[in-house]
């Protein structure tokens, strides 16, 4: 792996973006950054947070750094401004410094069939949602498979990290936390509670 080398990702084909994309390239030319599309250091992804989400999910397990740059005005995971760099190259160091990048939390969901096989597994950086038109039924687990926490019955589940908190969880009336806590959020879709299902009417923060 080339140090300082880079592959910008995103809406860089976008003719609205042409003259963007351009200067930002000069920048990272300025700052000693080679463009690499095989293994670089760097993944510079242009546009909103949706654009920001499925690159990480495409490149999140090959240990690149991704910087999200925001082509508009508002961004949580694309907090860097593609004006303000362009119009304040300097601001351009901060990612040079490793202190100032993240680990986030990542959700890994793995699927099995009914002899106990894996047929998929999925990583989500917000949230995973299991849900379903008739009554999700459902054995919660804490720690050990053997240790059964609740049965549950409802519509479904929400499983939220710190950072997506504020996505489907909050619209479920279910608690914001700050990103810097080592929790997750276990939220209820419609809960049934009857003689043979208590469901907790709160949601479950645990770490």
């Amino acid at each position: 792996m080339k140090k300082n080398s880079y592959i910008f990702l995103g809406w860089i084909d976008d003719p609205k973006n042409e003259q963007t994309v351009k200067k930002l390239q000069e920048i990272f030319h300025d700052n000693h950054l080679e463009e690499n599309q095989i293994n670089p250091t760097y993944a510079f992804v242009l546009g909103g947070d949706g654009t920001f989400l499925k690159i990480f999910h495409k490149y999140h397990q090959v240990g690149l750094k991704l910087i999200g740059i925001n082509s508009g005005t508002l961004g949580f995971y694309t907090f860097a401004n593609a004006k303000e760099l362009i119009n304040n190259p300097k601001k351009f160091n901060v990612i040079f410094n490793d202190k100032n990048f993240i680990h986030p939390y990542v959700i890994k969901m793995t699927l099995f069939d009914e002899h106990q096989n894996v047929i998929n597994e999925y990583f989500a950086l917000n949230d995973i949602v299991v849900q379903t038109i008739f009554t999700l039924k459902a054995k919660i687990m804490v720690n050990d498979v053997n240790n059964l926490f609740l049965n549950y019955e409802g519509s479904g589940i929400i499983i939220s990290t710190p950072s997506g908190s504020t996505a489907i969880n909050m619209s479920n009336d279910s608690v914001v936390y700050f990103s810097y806590l080592p929790a997750m959020c276990l939220s209820f879709i419609l809960p049934i509670n009857n003689h043979k299902y208590h469901n907790l009417r709160n949601n479950l923060l645990f770490d």
